[in-house]
This record gives structure tokens, C-alpha cells and sequence, in this order.
């Protein structure tokens, strides 16, 4: 399932987004220290010219993805959505995943045709347009090998107006993954026979049946089919054995709704629609 992170602290743009006092602003020192950074030398400055203010984000940047709370599973691939919300009609950006050692990690892929991929970076091409007030970027991440570690999503996104020499306003985001301990995606997920919904149509009620292997925590939500929250229907420590949830479906709206099941760690989703 999707997580939604609005991203809240640092990081750059190519190796020089800005010129700042007719001076070009040094991204390998935007980038928090960060040393020997690619050898890149881009030079955006044709666009992004003396920078009106720079601030982290306020909101209006957001990073969507599908890597869970848990943590990435090395060599895994990830689908990550960019979202720039502006009233403004031109923005440039760029994103990089970086290791401890502040190196390029993990490989991009399937970048959407607004983007494209510079040294293991996603960044704009040309002039991006803004429209409807949004941005959308997409791409495919897969995380490094094993041992990795902690992997930073540095970006920035450069406000440009009207393409002229002022204007700019830099926002400077990051986000932090950990590395799973899971080795595979497989170890996190339950086996098919392990939780089932009946009927998978439902009116009035419907059965979560859940298989506990052995004694501990067991958590089965109901969420609305955009991912958002709307029922516990099992929350605590359970003892191995079979159980049965019925679930009062009355209140709900017609719709497509997802049981989420997590059992001892592992989790698996099924599907149910409520017709009135």
C-alpha cells in the first residue's frame, strides 16, 4: 500500500542549481557535506538565477511510495511518485537516494516522459510546465544489495515563474528509509490459506477467516480503496488457532474496500465489496 510522506528537511538539485549574488551555488554543499558527488557539472544557471529564498519544504512537495513502514527489501523494486503542488507554471527538480557514505544507491527506472534519469538521479527535462496546479513525476527505484543500510531521498524543486533571472524559490526536501532484516519481499508476506473474506460480495455482513500459527499480534484493518483508514476489525495478542471475524457492514457505503491482515509480521491483503 501506498505511504504518503511529506518530505520536511534537505538536499539539492544537479550540481549547480542556482547562482545566489551572481554567484553559482555549489550543490555538492547543498547536499549537507557531501563529498566527491559524481563529478557532476550541470549548470542550471540559464534558468535558475539569483534565488529569491530557499526553504524546506512547506507541504507542497510529496514523495509517494510503496516501501513499507518496515523498511526496504534489498533488490526489490519500488514505485515512487513526485507531486509538486505550485500556482506557478514553471519548477525544476531532481531527486537522489544516497547511502551512508553519500554515494548514489539503488537503480531508476520507468521515468515518466517528463523527467529523465542524469547519473543515477531523476531530474526535469527541459522546461517542465506545470498544470492544474500539480506536478507529477513518476519512477521505479530498486533498492541496493543486502547491507546497504539507511538510504536518504535527497530532492529540491526550483519555483521558476516566468524563466527570467529572479523569482527562483528553492525548496530543499529528504526522507529516510531503513534496510528491512527481511531478505525477500516473500518473508512479509502470509500464505495465501492464511486469512480469507466471505463472501467477497457482501450486503449486511461478511467473515474475516484467519489462521494464527503460532500465539502473538494480529492486526486486520479495513481500508477504503484509495488505502485510507476506516475499521480496526482486529487489534491485540491472539493464541494459535483459527478464528472467525464478522463484520456489520451496514454502516458502510457501496464501494470496494481492502481487508489488510498482519499476522505475527507478515501481511496479506484481500478485497471485498459492499452493495446496498
Amino acid at each position: 500500500m501506498k505511504k504518503v510522506y511529506i518530505l520536511t528537511s534537505l538536499l539539492a538539485v544537479a550540481s549547480y542549481l542556482a547562482y545566489v549574488s551572481a554567484t553559482s551555488l555549489d550543490l555538492k554543499a547543498e547536499r549537507t557535506g557531501i563529498a566527491n558527488y559524481n563529478g557532476s557539472t550541470n549548470d542550471c544557471s540559464s534558468c535558475h538565477r539569483g534565488i529569491k529564498s530557499t526553504v524546506t519544504n512547506n507541504g507542497n512537495t510529496e514523495l509517494t511510495s510503496d516501501i513499507p513502514n518496515t523498511g526496504y527489501v534489498p533488490g526489490t523494486t519500488y514505485n515512487m511518485t513526485l507531486t509538486i503542488k505550485t500556482k506557478t507554471t514553471k519548477v525544476g527538480f531532481d531527486v537522489a537516494a544516497l547511502n551512508s557514505t553519500k554515494s548514489l544507491t539503488g537503480t531508476i527506472s520507468s521515468i515518466s516522459s517528463n523527467a529523465k534519469n542524469i547519473s543515477g538521479e531523476v531530474t526535469h527535462t527541459g522546461t517542465n510546465t506545470v498544470s492544474g496546479g500539480s506536478k507529477v513525476i513518476t519512477y521505479k527505484w530498486q533498492a541496493p544489495a543486502k547491507g546497504t543500510g539507511t538510504v536518504n531521498f535527497y530532492g529540491a524543486v526550483a519555483i521558476n515563474p516566468n524563466l527570467t533571472s529572479s523569482m527562483d524559490t528553492l525548496s530543499k526536501f529528504t526522507q529516510t528509509f531503513s534496510e528491512s532484516i527481511a531478505t525477500s519481499a516473500e518473508d512479509y508476506l502470509l500464505e495465501e490459506s492464511a486469512v480469507s473474506v466471505t463472501p467477497t460480495i457482501a450486503k449486511e455482513t461478511f467473515d474475516v477467516n484467519y489462521n494464527v500459527q503460532s500465539a502473538g499480534s494480529v492486526k486486520i484493518e479495513l481500508l477504503k480503496a484509495d488505502g485510507s483508514f476506516a475499521m480496526y476489525l482486529v487489534d491485540g495478542q491472539k493464541s494459535a488457532g483459527e478464528f472467525t471475524r464478522t463484520v456489520n457492514s451496514s454502516s458502510l457505503k457501496s464501494g470496494i474496500y481492502l481487508v489488510r491482515s498482519t499476522i505475527n509480521g507478515k501481511t496479506k491483503t484481500d478485497k471485498v465489496v459492499i452493495e446496498k
